[in-house]
């Protein structure tokens, strides 16, 4: 399942809690190791932008 941000300025760790169900232990690291380049787009993704759970 790919996740597609739908407004601007969506915060990372959102979107780690709609992907894995929570923000917490560690699921925005794994979001972050599942997609390569995202942390250097800063913490808030633009419209588009699609990120997964799994590498």
């Amino acid at each position: 399942m790919i996740y597609v941000v739908e407004q601007d300025q969506e915060r990372i760790d959102r979107i780690a809690g709609k992907l894995y169900g929570t923000a917490r232990g560690g699921t925005v690291e794994a979001l972050l190791l599942a997609n390569p380049g995202l942390a250097a787009e800063g913490p808030y993704l633009v419209r588009g932008r699609g990120a997964s759970p799994f590498p």
